[in-house]
């Protein structure tokens, strides 16, 4: 996936976030600010994306050396 639609599929996934979250009747007052709801959960979501993609990329770092002394012999 590339950057692009990395930060369409975030933005899109907190706006309906949020609406869900404003729209519920149990919402305190408190959580009620569409915008400031919604640029949290784009920090989160960016967060945890970053986050999978240095974990993905130790992981193939990990993988790769692990292979290369069956490569060797």
């Amino acid at each position: 996936m590339d950057f692009d639609s990395f930060i369409i599929t975030i933005t899109l996934s907190a706006a309906d976030a949020t609406a869900h979250i404003v729209e519920n009747p149990f919402t305190p007052g408190v959580l009620r600010h569409q915008i400031g709801i919604t640029l949290v959960l784009v920090a989160f979501l960016g967060a945890c994306g970053i986050l999978a993609t240095i974990t993905r990329l130790r992981g193939f770092t990990d993988m790769k050396n692990s292979v290369s002394p069956i490569r060797r012999s």
